[in-house]
């Protein structure tokens, strides 16, 4: 109610005026989550830099921004039967590149072989706020101790937030607890003293090719990391496609390109067709090169088939591929583990792609 200081007359409200809303809460909820574009399982060299671990998702909802302070990350360990860690200076970065902690150790747990945990303290002015409603990737990295300073071949490490507890974060402004949810984990990387790479250059024409008793298709240019030697166990390449849709079965060779003879103690192998138009050329057991490969180097080995066999059906070309289909396909060994995988998120491997006359 109102009156006029000199009508004192009554003044009319005109109408209800609506006031702040206010929300009363308990704090943000923040969940934790393995980003969907996290890092596969890989291999990871000795003495390597920057290796990429993990890759976390914190989503807060929508009741306020949210001041992340502390991280705890649980890597759950195998292989490590020294009771070492061959992990070092874990760094933890923003989405845009940021460094927002570290470098860090790890430190193992009580049986110093299957647990480590690493902390990121950001202090309770931390740069990492995740806006109300809306989602930020972390990103940790690390480094690989060298193989004279300890570092174990063959040993695994995945990367989790073990309990819900392990992020702490508060409301920026309220500055409340936040409620925390998810215990997501990573995938495993593997430490080895060294690792192989692969790629492959065509030889000849890729189309109308004439169909040979010795036909070489394709260069393999297999390369070990610079960190140290490896030894190239066996190959199993697949071919498919027209060519060998029923055709006679036919031998495949991997020649070496500097002598022209057999690579390391690989010996010819038989290819058997199928109407499935493929088959495997097998390159294990007693026709395995087991040639070891100098560190920072390459070795050519050429491709050989004996196509003169192959389907020729009329008015077409007939079509090859070589390809690496399974990552069992490339076997290796560090020269301390045996018989190691390749990455199989490199699979498949295409070698060449021909077709002939």
């Amino acid at each position: 109610n109102g009156t006029g200081v000199t009508s004192n007359s009554a003044v009319t409200w005109p109408a209800a005026v609506s006031g702040q809303g206010i929300v009363i809460s308990a704090g943000p909820t923040i969940t934790s989550a393995t980003d969907s574009d996290n890092v596969s399982a890989r291999n990871l060299v000795m003495g390597s830099t920057d290796n990429v671990l993990y890759k976390l998702r914190l989503s807060v909802d929508n009741t306020e921004d949210t001041r992340v302070t502390d991280i705890v990350f649980r890597d759950t360990i195998t292989g490590n039967t020294a009771s070492r860690t061959s992990l070092n200076n874990l760094k933890l970065y923003d989405s845009d590149g940021t460094l927002l902690a570290g470098p860090v150790g790890l430190l193992l747990g009580s049986d110093d072989l299957t647990t480590g945990t690493v902390t990121f303290s950001l202090g309770s002015t931390s740069s990492l706020i995740v806006a109300k409603n809306t989602s930020k990737t972390v990103t940790v990295k690390s480094d690989v101790a060298s193989f004279t300073s300890g570092a174990v071949s063959n040993s695994g490490h995945t990367l989790s937030i073990a309990a819900t507890g392990d992020v702490t974060a508060y409301g920026k402004d309220s500055s409340t607890l936040a409620t925390r949810a998810g215990t997501p984990a990573g995938t495993a990387q593997t430490v080895y003293r060294s690792k192989p790479s692969l790629t492959a250059t065509l030889l000849g024409y890729a189309s109308a090719r004439t169909r040979v008793a010795v036909d070489e298709i394709a260069n393999l240019n297999f390369s070990a990391n610079a960190a140290d030697d490896l030894i190239l166990l066996s190959v199993t390449v697949r071919f498919t496609g027209a060519a060998v849709s029923g055709a006679s079965n036919f031998t495949a060779d991997l020649i070496d390109a500097n002598t022209n003879a057999s690579w390391g103690t690989s010996a010819q192998v038989t290819c058997t067709s199928s109407t499935a138009a493929s088959c495997t050329a097998a390159f294990t057991g007693t026709s395995s090169p087991n040639y070891t490969i100098t560190r920072g180097t390459t070795k050519v080995v050429k491709l050989r088939i004996n196509s003169s066999n192959h389907v020729n059906a009329a008015n077409t070309s007939d079509s090859l591929s070589a390809l690496i289909d399974l990552n069992t396909g490339l076997k290796w060994n560090d020269r301390t583990t045996d018989n190691i995988n390749w990455e199989a998120y490199q699979i498949p491997i295409t070698l060449v792609n021909v077709s002939y006359e």
